[in-house]
């Protein structure tokens, strides 16, 4: 038997409904968005951009994914505990869980807030190191008399938020993909609902996520994606694709000549990416595009 006790209310939250937004997009193409078992029905070509498409068709393929497979007679969906959190873990010698005939003995005992025990022969700790929205504590902070929400609420306050007359100038703070979104999201608004926005990393420059062209440099791939998930390119990178440690990785990353060479491609990655960009042309400057461009390489 298997279980999950989540703090979310429903199934839809741990989907994302609730969290998406327009701008929200998946960072894989299709082909390595679903599981081996179910393949993923493709998204409309109208709604993909090189191969990537809108998180909603990945929270439908789940929705569908959690009611369709039954184990012993139960759903994916009827095995989440919502609204619960475990109060008590323990080794419970004894405890009611039959497997291939062994001796009840050295099982886990799970206690939750709704008065949910479970044995378990196996536990895993899936809460996660960013579970909790974090919001910094700023000086003055308390003074403030406009809005302040964390990126993981702001699937249900964009609409009102880009069409509220009152809110025109917006600062995010954080640099990885999802201050992008949100970034994105406030400075092509179409219209009136454009803002102004101020998008505030770490003085050091460090932090932002690195941003990729969609396209694919060369022709054998579809996008960016797939270009670095190849066997090649293990080597030059954490990948799956690949045997732990191969003379290759050796070469590349144990080696005095390798070392070097591996930072000369990712010099060149970024020097093509600065070109892609154009971070300093025209039609951008008056708007601080120009500041976007990354301090370090």
């Amino acid at each position: 038997m298997a279980c999950v006790a989540d703090l979310l209310v429903d199934y839809a939250n741990i989907l994302l409904i609730e969290r998406i937004y327009q701008g929200f997009w998946t960072q894989t193409p299709v082909k390595m968005a679903e599981f081996s078992d179910r393949s993923m029905p493709p998204p409309p070509v109208k709604d993909q951009y090189y191969g990537f498409f809108p998180a909603k068709y990945s929270t439908a393929y789940l929705e569908e994914y959690v009611d369709n497979h039954i184990y012993d007679g139960q759903t994916i969906r009827e095995r989440i505990l919502f609204n619960s959190h475990v109060d008590n873990l323990t080794r419970h010698e004894g405890c009611n869980v039959a497997y291939e005939g062994s001796q009840p003995s050295g099982h886990w005992k799970v206690t939750c807030n709704t008065n949910h025990s479970i044995c378990a022969w196996k536990i895993i700790d899936a809460t996660g190191m960013t579970s909790q929205p974090y919001i910094p504590s700023l000086h003055g902070s308390h003074d403030f008399r406009g809005k302040s929400l964390h990126q993981k609420f702001f699937g249900q306050e964009e609409e009102a938020l880009l069409m509220s007359p009152s809110v025109q100038n917006v600062c995010i703070l954080g640099g990885a993909k999802s201050a992008a979104d949100v970034a994105y999201a406030f400075a092509k608004a179409p219209g009136e609902a454009r803002k102004n926005v101020h998008w505030v990393i770490r003085e050091d420059g460090n932090g932002p996520s690195a941003f990729f062209s969609a396209a694919a440099m060369s022709d054998r791939y579809a996008n960016s994606n797939e270009g670095f998930y190849n066997r090649f390119l293990a080597g030059f990178l954490p990948n799956t694709f690949g045997r732990r440690w191969s003379l290759m990785k050796w070469l590349l990353q144990g080696t005095i000549l390798g070392r070097w060479y591996t930072t000369r491609l990712w010099d060149g990655f970024d020097k093509g990416l600065r070109s892609l960009m154009n971070y300093q042309r025209e039609e951008g400057r008056d708007m601080g595009f120009a500041n976007l461009e990354p301090d370090t390489p």
